[in-house]
């Protein structure tokens, strides 16, 4: 078997993203950046962003403040010495930034105590399809406990005798736009394929659920509710055909998930599908929310 060689864009990129992840102490300007890659800053950010769909100056920003977010959690150090170990010239322009990205101080983010919003390093992928620009950034969300209002059915998984999950999930589907159409109610920004793996049921099957969290469906015929517990995931971007989804899901199981730091759980995965999502588009993109926890350290 000939072993898999990532593409040269790939080689030449990851240099720069490993040394942002070992460097997160230091200013990490672009001038900086540029003077350990083979790049002008201009050439640099240009590639930067054409290989990764991220802003290079956002993304070292986004990275410094993930991993002092999760200092803030499992240690007791001060936020002003929390600052300057990530580079910042003050306790001021830190608590500002991360008010930035977390919408919340970094006190206030400690007192609640929950890791979320925080963004993991880049995984530089070639299992991944090109249009996703064999890149992608997971982040960890922690949602409370939410309700959804939707139509369910049971679906074939991978271990059913001759698994028909893609013509079971259409009909779902099928089934709650009919029933979303004949109700007074705004068109969603967002729409929701729900997986419940909490319920197994026999012949190798789960729930799945079309839904949508506003409220205005509740009580609405033809639409049943589902309660999701207080969960925290790893939301990945999918981008291209829905028929493609499962080699980005293959990458999350089989390459992300083993080298992240967290383990999966069981629960209630989440496909979040914006309201103009086109399912044969190469253009479309959507999000998958797995059901996650931090690994123990032990």
């Amino acid at each position: 078997m000939v072993a898999k060689r990532k593409p040269i864009h790939l080689n030449r990129v990851e240099k720069v993203v490993e040394y942002i992840h070992q460097n997160l102490d230091k200013t990490l300007s672009v001038t900086d950046l540029a003077d350990i890659s083979c790049w002008s800053r201009w050439q640099l950010q240009r590639v930067f962003q054409e290989q990764t769909n991220h802003n290079l100056a956002q993304y070292v920003r986004e990275q410094k403040l993930s991993r002092a977010a999760e200092r803030l959690l499992s240690s007791d150090i001060k936020i002003t010495d929390l600052a300057l170990e990530f580079g910042f010239n003050s306790e001021a322009s830190f608590s500002r930034a991360f008010k930035q990205q977390f919408q919340v101080s970094p006190r206030q983010y400690r007192l609640d105590g929950t890791l979320t919003g925080i963004r993991l390093p880049l995984t530089m992928s070639p299992e991944l399809p090109l249009e996703q620009a064999a890149t992608q950034v997971v982040r960890i969300e922690h949602q409370h406990a939410r309700q959804y209002w939707g139509i369910y059915g049971p679906i074939d998984t991978i271990h059913a005798v001759n698994p028909e999950f893609s013509e079971q999930v259409k009909a779902i589907w099928g089934r709650f736009t009919q029933a979303v159409l004949s109700q007074q109610v705004p068109p969603c920004d967002y729409y929701f394929g729900i997986i419940d793996t909490l319920h197994v049921l026999p012949n190798a099957q789960v729930v799945y659920w079309a839904a949508s969290d506003n409220p205005q469906f509740a009580d609405k015929p033809d639409l049943e509710l589902l309660k999701v517990p207080e969960q925290s995931y790893a939301v990945i971007s999918h981008k291209g055909p829905a028929s493609s989804f499962p080699t980005t899901l293959e990458w999350v199981l089989n390459n992300w998930l083993p080298q992240s730091g967290y383990v999966g759980r069981e629960g209630f995965e989440l496909e979040r599908y914006p309201r103009e999502y086109e399912l044969h588009s190469s253009d479309a993109q959507m999000e998958y929310w797995l059901p996650v926890e931090k690994a123990n350290s032990d």
